[in-house]
């Protein structure tokens, strides 16, 4: 018993394993509606593929009947033999009731039919369409999960400064009390003091509010409550690879399935225009039929039949209407035609942006580091400034708010710069999971032995260096 005891006190003390960038990718995906709805777009598009395949196909069809016949006939044969009809020859009329029955079968097998070669053709660039579709949104799917998590972490990180800055004030306006116990401060510097820590307490409300917001948008993707995500870990900063703008646009026009479905839905739209311009044609059926058929007209009346030939169907005029369904095919294309262009020259703007916003990660990261650094060394340069009487209370404020917007940058460029390199290559349309992997292989899952988060109310002091 106690042993279990001993078990069951080490799993409560033990750490929580947090939740990766790849775990909740998992569940997004799995859990998608949009995701779910494309695949049914596309079942639905390869069912109507095998309908528009049956226009090639032998079509058999069976009819039958049953009839219940009342039959009265009056004066039958007067026509042939006019009034010299001898007494009593057809001179009541003819009263019959019977039943009778008849059944056929019909095989058609289309010849030549242009219009169905029209339709399997386009149902064929729909289904292309559709698997685009898919790749879309799951690339979509990749860079939601991957700014929505990191939404998280960087809401974390602006709590965790904020706290910081909550917890250096708060050391400061005791500072200040105390100064002004034994006569070596002022009063000023007292209120000035309290007044920064009030306001740091009302961001950190903020801060917090900010962080359910975001871990709540990221609930909404994995439609699963989300435990302690894992934070990043130790990362260099990398430049683009390739560092060619140009290949990056190339890459893009060439291989974004966004410009892919939206290639494939321009070409079944030109199908449709085929499709429709050959509804003038002829069209040619071989035909075969069998029918049996018992007491239609008389009781013991029976009639076999069979047939086989070819048949010719051509719309000479329908009203205007076939000219009318190509104008609208034709106006159709032009307009996808159009978005193709805006298409493209959209791609490629938001590609060279994100290009462009990776670089330039690069030397923000670096520059938010020796910012950091700097707002380091500056809140220990006026602390000691303060002692010996070279700097006042609000010199050591505003030293304090410097380091809190050095470490919010700082974390921020951290994020940005990791984050850069999947939103290029979401932009590129050529995001895949491995990339969702090789961004979760940077991340970190706390260990016993790492420091404890800041947290001032318990008098934890922030490390040095963020890693």
């Amino acid at each position: 018993m106690s042993a279990l005891l001993m078990l069951a006190a080490l799993l409560c003390i033990a750490p929580a394993r947090g939740e990766d960038l790849l775990s909740v990718y998992r569940s997004a995906l799995k859990s998608s509606n949009r995701l779910e709805r494309v695949h049914s777009d596309l079942r639905f598009e390869q069912a109507s593929r095998d309908e528009a395949r049956a226009g090639f196909l032998p079509k058999l069809r069976g009819a039958a009947t049953l009839t219940r016949n009342d039959t009265r006939i009056e004066g039958f044969g007067e026509d042939f033999a006019g009034s010299a009809l001898p007494p009593g020859v057809f001179s009541d009329p003819i009263e019959k009731t019977h039943s009778g029955g008849s059944y056929s079968f019909r095989l058609i097998q289309p010849v030549v039919d242009a219009q169905a070669w029209s339709a399997v053709d386009a149902s064929d660039a729909r289904i292309a369409a559709g698997q685009a579709a898919v790749t879309v949104v799951e690339q979509n799917l990749i860079l939601q999960v991957v700014d929505a998590y990191f939404t998280v972490l960087r809401a974390q990180a602006d709590t965790r400064a904020v706290r910081s800055r909550r917890g250096r004030l708060a050391e400061t306006l005791a500072r200040a009390e105390a100064n002004l116990e034994v006569g070596a401060g002022d009063i000023i510097a007292v209120h000035e003091a309290r007044a920064a820590r009030d306001a740091a307490q009302a961001a950190v409300i903020q801060s917090r509010n900010a962080e359910r917001i975001a871990r709540a948008r990221l609930e909404r993707l994995t439609h699963r409550p989300v435990g302690a995500v894992v934070d990043l870990g130790q990362i260099e900063a990398r430049p683009p690879e390739p560092n060619r703008v140009s290949a990056w646009v190339r890459t893009a026009v060439e291989k974004h399935p966004l410009l892919r479905q939206t290639q494939l839905r321009l070409a079944a739209a030109q199908e449709r225009i085929h499709f429709e311009r050959r509804a003038r044609w002829p069209q040619l059926d071989a035909t075969a039929g069998y029918g049996y058929d018992k007491g239609s007209f008389l009781p013991s009346s029976e009639r076999w039949q069979g047939s086989v030939g070819l048949a010719v169907t051509l719309r000479l005029y329908e009203g205007g209407a076939i000219s009318a369904r190509v104008r609208q095919a034709e106006a159709r294309v032009a307009s996808l035609s159009y978005r193709l262009r805006e298409l493209e020259d959209r791609i490629g703007l938001e590609t060279e942006s994100a290009f462009l916003r990776l670089e330039d990660s690069v030397a923000r990261l670096s520059a938010a580091e020796q910012e950091l650094d700097s707002a380091r060394v500056s809140l220990q340069a006026t602390r000691e400034g303060l002692r010996l009487g070279t700097r006042t209370i609000v010199d050591l404020l505003a030293a304090i708010e410097a380091l809190e917007a050095a470490e919010r940058s700082f974390h921020h460029a951290r994020y940005q710069h990791v984050t850069g390199r999947i939103r290029l290559k979401a932009a590129a349309g050529v995001v895949a999971e491995k990339d969702a992997r090789a961004l979760n292989a940077l991340l970190r899952v706390p260990s016993a032995s790492a420091p404890r988060p800041v947290d001032e109310e318990n008098g934890n002091r922030p490390p040095k260096r963020e890693p």
